[in-house]
C-alpha cells in the first residue's frame, strides 16, 4: 500500500502525528505495517541493513549482545520512534542493535530508498532528523554516564520503581503490583548478569523494599518509596 493509503486508514490523531513526523514524505511511497509480539525482534544485530520502521503504537527496546552477558537494553522507545535511520545515514552496514517489541506494537516500515529520497529533498528535513538524533545520542550517554556511578542494586530498585509507576492499572485493590517480566528480562533491562539480578533481588527482599511471590517480586505502594529511596544508591 501507499503512504496515502495507510494515513487514510489510521485514526484522525495518529493520522496527524505521522504526517507531522514524516512531514514531506511522498504519499505514493510504497509502505508495510508490521506488527511485532512482546519479545520479537523487527531489526536484528548484525544483519545488514534493510526497510527503516516507525513505531505506531507500543513499546519497542533497543538490545545489544553483550560479553559479559547475554544481551542488554540500552534503551527504551515510545511511538514516532523511527529505527535504522542512524545506521542509514552513518552508512554503517550492518544493524548496531537489535530493536524488539517491548509490548504488543505497530511499525510502518519504508525502504531505505524511499527515506533517503526523503531527506535529500529538503536541507530543512535532514536538518531536523540529524539534531534529533544528536540529541538522542547525547541523552543516551548521559544515561549510560548516570549508570555507571550506580550499584546494581540500585540500578534494580530503579527499574523496579518504574515499573511500579507504569503499570497501574495492574495493581491490586491495596496497591501491590506483581512484577510479570523474568529476571532473564530484567538483566537485560539493567545491564547485568541474571545471577546479579538474583543477588539484589534478595538485597531487596531482606530490608523491605520488595516482597517475593513465586519467587516474583512484589512491590506495595511503601514498597515503591522505598524502591525510590534506594535506587539513588545501595
Amino acid at each position: 500500500m501507499t503512504f496515502a493509503d495507510f494515513l487514510s486508514r489510521e485514526p484522525d490523531a495518529l493520522r496527524k502525528a505521522v504526517r507531522a513526523a514524516l512531514a514531506g514524505f511522498a504519499d505514493s511511497a510504497e509502505v508495510k505495517l508490521v506488527r511485532a509480539k512482546p519479545g520479537q525482534n523487527v531489526m536484528t544485530q548484525g544483519q545488514g541493513r534493510g526497510d527503516l520502521y516507525l513505531l505506531l503504537s507500543g513499546r519497542a527496546m533497543a538490545v545489544t549482545q553483550q560479553a559479559n552477558y547475554a544481551s542488554y537494553a540500552f534503551y527504551e522507545f515510545a511511538p514516532l520512534e523511527l529505527f535504522g535511520e542512524q545506521e542509514t545515514l552513518a552508512g554503517m552496514p550492518i544493524i548496531a542493535a537489535d530493536i524488539r517489541a517491548k509490548t504488543a506494537c505497530r511499525f510502518l516500515a519504508i525502504s531505505e530508498a524511499d527515506y533517503l529520497r526523503w531527506v535529500q529533498s529538503d536541507t530543512g528535513i535532514m536538518q531536523k532528523r540529524v539534531r534529533y538524533m544528536l540529541n538522542q545520542l547525547l541523552d543516551q550517554a548521559s544515561r549510560e554516564r548516570s549508570a555507571l556511578f550506580l550499584s546494581s542494586t540500585a540500578r534494580l530498585a530503579g527499574f523496579l520503581a518504574a515499573y511500579y509507576e507504569g503499570h497501574a492499572k495492574a495493581r491490586a485493590e491495596d496497591g501491590t503490583l506483581a512484577v510479570r517480566q523474568t529476571r532473564v528480562a530484567v538483566a537485560e533491562e539493567i545491564g547485568v548478569s541474571l545471577r546479579t539480578v538474583n543477588r539484589c533481588v534478595e538485597k531487596l527482599q531482606r530490608c523491605g523494599a520488595i516482597g517475593l511471590s513465586r519467587g516474583k517480586p512484589t512491590i506495595t505502594a511503601d514498597q515503591y518509596e522505598a524502591l525510590k529511596k534506594h535506587s539513588g544508591g545501595i
